[in-house]
């Protein structure tokens, strides 16, 4: 009995260490190359990844950076494949930064490699949609075949399917991270762009979040890969007074403002509300919205369009001043400017 005891020990002791000797990242850091970052406007970022786990992984350093909406690209986001020229089998690999947990660097250049992901299960729609392509007759199958090709498809549902992809890939050890640096990426192309945003008189909080992996291409612990983290954003609405910028028209005095985000705000006691979009209503149809304490302006989009294309105004404005609630709208391309008279 000692023995059978004894044996039952070292099998679980075995079998822990197989489970834990895993490769697994996780995000530690993440920085905009910005100190006091704008809405609508474009980025250099970092991003260290490191690996906690017991195991060497090679990675391509799948990541999807986002703000509200969850990622929605189909297959896996290798950030290392953007630091060459993709289309030019010739074109120079930039190195990236992988740092010791003693904190010595030593540089790194990609290598190509293949590399396989799973896809997202299927929807119920997609399943039913290659059913009816398989049914529609345009391969024919033996009773076989269509077995295996249906059951192939169930199984999609749940799992997805499995595709190779080939990338850019570095290894990292135990303990180690990777540091990618977004301004090496091959013309810039990987800069993050900050989303319009909303109406703000303050600086305000942006969420953004960093998903690692959705794809399995490392196969890593997938109970650690999600990251998030507030970046302190500029105000949406500029106050006078201030000179003629790239951001606003001049200002003459403190009540006059300018915004450049829908969303609604309450400026000197009145809340003033800016409606860019609705969904609920056809693109060909739809207006732009501005109100002040619940009085409503309301802009034709096709006015505006011709207002700019033809330069009817010679300040830049896209309509005339209309005066609201005791405040004076004026629409620029760029942005909105209220004057409190």
């Amino acid at each position: 009995m000692k023995k059978l005891f004894g044996l039952m020990v070292m099998f679980l002791v075995c079998f822990s260490f197989l489970v834990v000797a895993e490769a697994d990242l996780i995000v530690e850091d993440f920085a905009l190359r910005q100190d006091n970052p704008e809405v609508r406007e474009a980025y250099d970022y970092i991003l260290d990844v490191k690996n906690v786990g017991d195991d060497t992984v090679s990675t391509c350093l799948p990541a999807e950076l986002y703000f509200e909406d969850d990622p929605y690209l189909k297959y896996p986001n290798c950030l290392l494949q953007s630091l060459t020229n993709i289309r030019d089998p010739n074109s120079e690999i930039a190195s990236v930064k992988i740092i010791s947990e003693d904190g010595s660097e030593k540089e790194v250049i990609p290598e190509w490699n293949e590399g396989s992901y799973m896809s997202e299960p299927l929807t119920s729609e997609e399943i039913e949609e290659k059913k009816e392509l398989v049914a529609s007759g345009l391969r024919e199958y033996t009773e076989e075949e269509l077995v295996d090709v249906l059951a192939s498809i169930e199984k999609a549902g749940l799992e997805g399917y499995e595709y190779s992809l080939d990338s850019l890939f570095v290894e990292l050890q135990p303990g180690e991270t990777l540091r990618y640096e977004s301004e090496n990426s091959f013309n810039g192309i990987d800069k993050l762009f900050i989303p319009p945003g909303e109406l703000n008189l303050e600086k305000w909080n942006l969420p953004i979040h960093i998903k690692l992996d959705r794809f399995g291409v490392m196969e890593d612990n997938q109970g650690n890969n999600d990251y998030s983290e507030d970046i302190l954003m500029e105000p949406t609405i500029i106050q006078g007074p201030k000179d003629e910028s790239s951001k606003n028209v001049e200002l003459d005095g403190g009540n006059e403002y300018f915004g450049f985000a829908s969303g609604c705000a309450m400026i000197q006691g009145k809340e003033i509300c800016v409606s860019l979009d609705d969904p609920n209503v056809p693109d060909d149809e739809e207006n732009l919205v501005i109100s002040v304490d619940g009085s409503e302006e309301v802009y034709s989009y096709s006015g505006l369009f011709m207002a700019w294309f033809y330069k009817w105004f010679g300040d830049g404005r896209l309509a005339p001043a209309e005066v609201n609630n005791g405040v004076e709208i004026i629409i620029y391309m760029g942005g909105f400017k209220f004057s409190f008279v």
